[in-house]
C-alpha cells in the first residue's frame, strides 16, 4: 500500500496534511466557534482540576491534624 502511487505518503509523515486541516478550521466561523469553546471548556477543567487538587489536600491535611490529635490522646489504633 505504501507504494500505490494514489497514496502520497510523504504529506503525512511531515504533518501537512494536518496543518492544512488545522488551518482550513481555523479559517471557517464555525470552526473558529468551536475552538472557542474547547479553550474555554479547557479553562473550566482546568480550573476545576486545580479546585479538586487543593480541596483534596487540605482535607487530607485536616484529616492528618484530626487523627495525630486523637493519637496523642490515647484514642485509636
Amino acid at each position: 500500500m505504501r507504494d500505490d502511487p494514489r497514496h502520497d505518503w510523504s504529506d503525512v509523515y511531515t504533518g501537512t496534511i494536518t496543518m492544512n486541516g488545522l488551518l482550513n478550521l481555523l479559517k471557517n466561523d464555525d470552526a473558529a466557534t468551536a475552538v472557542e469553546y474547547a479553550v474555554m471548556l479547557a479553562a473550566i477543567l482546568l480550573t476545576l482540576i486545580v479546585g479538586v487538587i487543593a480541596v483534596g489536600e487540605s482535607t487530607s491535611d485536616m484529616y492528618t491534624d484530626i487523627d495525630s490529635e486523637m493519637t496523642s490522646h490515647g484514642v485509636g489504633p
